[in-house]
């Protein structure tokens, strides 16, 4: 039972004989179409793998009748995705995630920024709603964004690609940013070397009472291609692995995979059927902690020297 599962036990069923047994089955499969395969190329490997378990959490979201059970296990770059839950990936870090969101909110407020430690940078500014008008963030026509979106979508050509995504960078935090008047915090985190790009991307509003927030938003689909493929050659990595490295190899698996985020709905759950399968491959079996979110401690370390004692905490083996 995981983090959010222990907090809500009766939201997703977990305490039910019968979905306990069903992940068993799931994690039993993946193993098997791992070992079954292993002499295929690692990304065709990883892509049967994820769409095993994006089928089996979609099926499962459908049979507990899981609130937009239609989005779950589906991958982000999906045209049903980019057209039903749009572009921009959100997680909003209060209710159950509020600690976590606590926790960051004064972490935020009171580490200089930048930091960079290995392939890992973080940067960070405070911007003024005078600031936010100049970069033209308020300013942009929905009806030419969405038709700049449907043209790219449904032509899928290069110019019309190049015309939403201009659009795209502009528009991103524009609902958030309606009518507000304070300033905001804008945070970075970015992959640094041969894939040099955002990974995620940390907001929050400020004005007289406080800060409010924060929101992740999550790699844009821009980067969504190549960054899969990375993740890939690291579960090719973890499968791998001698005794010596798999730890080290499955901290960057599961560091980078969370900050991918690979499907619109269910991601945090395929990666714990995920992990659970890759160290059944190296005969291990592991739990996770219920005090823990490995997904939100993952977006809450920049760096991955900083997220490894987390990992280690998150799981025990069995």
């Amino acid at each position: 039972m995981g983090y959010i599962d222990s907090r809500s036990p009766d939201r997703y069923g977990v305490r039910l004989p019968e979905y306990q047994a069903r992940e068993e089955r799931i994690i039993l499969r993946t193993q098997e179409i791992i070992l079954d395969s292993s002499c295929a190329p690692v990304g065709q490997l990883f892509s049967k793998v994820l769409a095993y378990l994006g089928k089996e959490r979609r099926l499962l979201a459908f049979d507990q009748q899981t609130k937009e059970a239609e989005h779950f296990g589906l991958m982000r770059n999906s045209l049903y995705t980019l057209q039903t839950v749009g572009v921009a990936m959100v997680t909003y870090l209060m209710k159950s995630y509020g600690e976590y969101g606590c926790a960051l909110i004064d972490r935020l407020k009171s580490t200089p920024f930048p930091l960079s430690m290995g392939e890992i940078k973080f940067e960070a500014e405070v911007l003024s709603f005078e600031e936010l008008k100049k970069r033209q963030w308020l300013d942009i026509d929905p009806e030419e964004y969405k038709q700049a979106f449907w043209s790219w979508a449904h032509n899928q050509n290069e110019d019309g690609f190049h015309r939403f995504s201009l659009l795209y960078h502009k528009a991103k935090f524009t609902g958030f940013l309606q009518q507000f008047q304070g300033s905001i915090f804008l945070g970075t985190l970015s992959l640094q070397g041969e894939l040099n790009f955002p990974l995620t991307q940390y907001f929050a509003r400020i004005h007289e009472d406080g800060w409010e927030g924060p929101l992740l938003f999550h790699m844009d689909f821009f980067y969504f291609k190549p960054m899969l493929e990375k993740v890939a050659d690291l579960f090719g990595k973890c499968i791998q692995s001698n005794a010596s490295d798999l730890e080290s190899n499955m901290v960057r698996f599961c560091y980078f995979y969370t900050h991918v985020m690979p499907f619109s709905r269910g991601s945090a759950l395929i990666r714990e059927w995920l992990e659970r399968a890759i160290y059944g491959v190296h005969n291990y079996k592991i739990k996770h902690s219920p005090e823990q979110s490995l997904d939100l401690e993952a977006f809450s370390s920049f760096s991955l020297e900083e997220f490894t004692p987390k990992y280690r905490k998150s799981i025990s083996f069995l």
